[in-house]
């Protein structure tokens, strides 16, 4: 079973519809249209008493089964047929695509049972608008680990006619519960069994026969009667009856990580002291994770006026571990956007906020991690001892405690006046980036410093020589330069520059020569907030940055979208925005210039393609959100909600129907 999820699932239950045919709809030849009593035919023979048998379709439901132990996780797909046609909606996909991937359920039983069954005479009686359930339960008996139950179960019409297709002899391995394919069939194992709920007949796989035997009752009669709320797809992973059981015997365990870890000791004493305090920890933070980890949830819907939504959910029960109480650190703080994310660019390709941690509760990691690199690098006798120190001081945090914080990254229209293409396409794939908090200067500012500092340090820079050779000569520069005017007083600049490297756009277009390139890193201070933008182009960048000023937005800024009320209004620790217009505008120009060198049909449908998307109905400019929570008290919670509006969703569905009208035109 194991194999076959992988497997079903791996192809996104999607690509396995596409790729086949549709089954065809017509029943098995000589079975009754009715559904009724069937006598099975005597070429496809069923094991009971060594004869043939009779079945008929019961008229009342079936004793519930108790699950085979404790349930781990459990996945359902509600109904993919509903799901399928809804997603089609968003898109005027051809009747016949649609209907190939409705017949996803069927490819996924297919995947199943291949070797098992005659595949013609098995599909058409797979449901495709059948809920579709998976499982892992844990026998818990044992003392040490407990025993897995993997189980994937799908609806079917009908019973006697699924046990009719089967290859070889079908055997009853339990009560009621049909093992398909003969002794000689491969791939994992699957029974047929009568069921509860919307289907008479269930199919059921395991990696194992044992698994069939344990799972198969429950998941027909049981679980395919049991609601599940929370989407179209739910998934559920309950870790407490683990850690109920075994918490305690593995936590005594982990306590030998500290053993362990000798394994990768490097002889240089900083470094392997680093190793043995962190598995330490670790050790002791086993425990404590293994008293708190409660399990998490994740739910998945799409609607055709709602759009696509999903969350997920991350349960605790307790704060003793480091883990849940750094999650919970700074959740009072939740509320709607702060003033200074209005201030960033309307013309954001994504834009999000959140509150910085609190530095003490990082400080421990943050000193082991800065001891790992210095004697990391003393290992490979890399620089001196003073670059090294250099280098791992980086790795540090800010002092100010739950900083409000703000970022935006977008592109600008063009590219700079003058810009080689290779300067254009890059300015373009890179955009440009900016950081607001709403704190000083100070911590930046010195970071920034200390960078370019440690970087031109004559021992890391001799040892790089050394390293690279002749390749040296394309190492960069990083100096402070002038800040641009705009920025005002107190703003600070950096340039990376990489000068006279081989144009890459020549390969393409037949040229040759060398080009060079500079990066812009700015700081800029307004009153209490700080700014640092980051971008190709330097004199835009400076007048983007210069924008943000002010104690109210300005004309060109995110205070004049009416498309952000969830910002606006709601409470949340965490909040992103993007666009399709803002993903699509960061590739376009390196996707154009690599298509430049693309011969044929897909130069010409990527090039096509490209001319289309200022065309998409809603000019993909609909906020596609992601919200981040905290819930605080006995058991916290943490939640991600994602949202795609359905105009977002109609965009993509545009985006869609032209590549496939492109295909299937054969545009050259």
């Amino acid at each position: 079973m194991k194999r076959a999820a992988l497997r079903a699932f791996s192809l996104t239950l999607w690509l396995a519809a596409a790729c086949t045919p549709p089954v065809p709809e017509t029943p098995p030849t000589g079975v009754p249209a009715d559904g009724g009593k069937l006598t099975i035919a005597s070429s496809v023979p069923v094991a009971e008493s060594g004869g043939l048998v009779e079945a008929q379709v019961p008229t009342e439901a079936l004793p519930p089964a108790p699950a085979p132990g404790e349930l781990i996780v459990r996945v359902r797909w509600q109904d993919p047929a509903r799901s399928i046609a809804t997603s089609a909606a968003y898109a005027s996909v051809p009747q016949e695509l649609v209907d190939r991937y409705l017949n996803a359920p069927r490819e996924i039983a297919l995947e199943l049972v291949s070797s098992q069954v005659d595949a013609a005479l098995f599909a058409p009686l797979v449901d495709r608008a059948a809920p579709i359930d998976f499982v892992i339960a844990a026998d818990t008996t044992p003392s040490m680990l407990p025993t897995p139950f993997i189980g994937l179960s799908i609806g079917l019409t009908s019973l006697e006619r699924a046990i009719a297709t089967s290859n070889g002899k079908a055997e009853e391995i339990a009560s009621g519960v049909w093992k398909l394919g003969g002794p000689d069939s491969f791939g994992s194992s699957c029974a047929v069994m009568r069921s509860n709920g919307r289907t008479p007949a269930r199919l059921v796989c395991g990696d194992r026969t044992r698994d069939l035997t344990k799972l198969a009752p429950y998941m027909a009669r049981t679980l395919a009667t049991e609601t599940v709320t929370g989407g179209d797809i739910h998934a559920e992973v309950s870790l407490r009856p683990l850690f109920d059981k075994y918490g305690s015997k593995w936590a005594v365990q982990a306590q030998g990580l500290p053993v362990l870890a000798n394994a990768i000791l490097l002889g240089i004493p900083k470094f392997d002291q680093a190793v043995k305090d962190a598995a330490a920890v670790l050790a002791n933070e086993a425990g404590f994770l293994m008293k708190d980890l409660d399990g998490l949830s994740f739910d998945a819907a799409i609607e055709p006026s709602g759009g696509m939504k999903v969350k997920t959910e991350f349960r605790l029960r307790g704060k003793t571990s480091w883990l849940a109480q750094t999650m919970v650190d700074g959740a009072s703080l939740a509320g709607p956007a702060p003033a200074m994310f209005w201030h960033l660019p309307a013309s954001s390709a994504s834009a999000s906020y959140g509150f910085g941690v609190d530095p003490t509760r990082w400080e421990p990691l943050v000193a082991t991690g800065r001891a790992l690199i210095e004697g990391a690098l003393e290992k490979g006798k890399i620089a001196g001892d003073g670059d090294r120190k250099a280098l791992a001081g980086l790795l540090r945090l800010g002092k100010s405690k739950h900083v409000a914080t703000v970022g935006a990254s977008g592109t600008f229209p063009d590219a700079a006046p003058g810009a080689s293409a290779f300067a254009a396409m890059l300015g373009q794939s890179v955009g440009w980036h900016l950081l607001g908090m709403e704190d000083g200067p100070g911590e930046i500012k010195k970071f920034l410093k200390d960078a370019v500092l440690a970087y031109n340090r004559p021992g890391l820079k001799s040892w790089l020589t050394r390293e690279l050779g002749s390749e040296a000569r394309f190492l960069p520069t990083v100096k402070a330069i002038t800040a641009p005017r705009e920025l005002g007083a107190g703003a600070m600049a950096v340039e990376i520059a990489v000068s006279n490297i081989p144009d890459p756009m020549g390969a393409l277009t037949g040229g040759g020569g060398t080009v060079s390139v500079q990066l812009y890193v700015f700081a800029m201070v307004d009153g209490k907030r700080t700014y640092v933008g980051l971008a190709l182009d330097k004199d835009r960048l400076a007048k983007l940055m210069q924008s943000l000023k002010g104690a109210t937005p300005g004309p060109e800024s995110l205070a004049q979208l009416t498309t952000l009320g969830g910002f606006r209004t709601e409470r949340h620790n965490s909040a992103t925005f993007f666009t399709l217009q803002g993903i699509v505008g960061s590739m376009k120009s390196s996707l154009s210039s690599a298509l430049t060198g693309v011969p044929g049909g897909m130069g010409g449908i990527g090039r096509v393609l490209l001319g289309q998307l200022t065309l998409m109905p809603n000019r993909g400019t609909t906020p596609i959100v992601l919200f981040g929570d905290v819930a605080d008290g006995p058991a916290p919670r943490a939640t991600l909600t994602f949202h795609a509006p359905s105009p977002a969703l109609a965009d993509l569905g545009f985006m869609v129907e032209q590549v496939l009208s492109l295909v299937m035109a054969g545009q050259p």
